[in-house]
């Protein structure tokens, strides 16, 4: 269970679980002092800096979910490269050729390229 208080705005202000905790919350909150408190089984989640019902921003939450993911993958990818990228250089250092061919060839597979032949296109 949820309880809530809205805002002049009809906004979510505030939020909890647990009834007597926002009623302790709320009498530090002298714009809210005559705020009822509101109960509901909804989720309520923070978006874009506000708190919402998740059943009504499904959309909009999935994409966020979404975008933190790739951009988790997308660290991921970086800090890999910057590795390979080290290693490949260490291997130059000590003229490790076939070190350095399969740094290459690991760095193409994980930018999803593929090897091209002489006159440019795909194998």
């Amino acid at each position: 269970m949820n309880y809530y208080v809205l805002n002049s705005n009809e906004e979510i202000e505030l939020f909890d679980t647990d009834k007597s905790r926002l009623q302790t919350t709320l009498k530090f909150k002298p714009d809210l002092s005559n705020a009822v408190i509101q109960e509901t089984e909804r989720e309520i989640v923070e978006l874009d800096g506000k708190f919402v019902f998740a059943d009504e921003h499904q959309e909009e939450i999935a994409e966020k979910e979404e975008l933190s993911q790739l951009t988790q993958e997308s660290q991921e990818l970086e800090n890999t490269l910057k590795e390979l990228q080290s290693m490949f250089t260490q291997a130059q250092m000590i003229g490790d050729t076939e070190t350095m061919e399969e740094i290459s060839n690991t760095t193409k597979e994980l930018l999803g390229l593929s090897e091209e032949t002489d006159n440019g296109t795909e194998e």
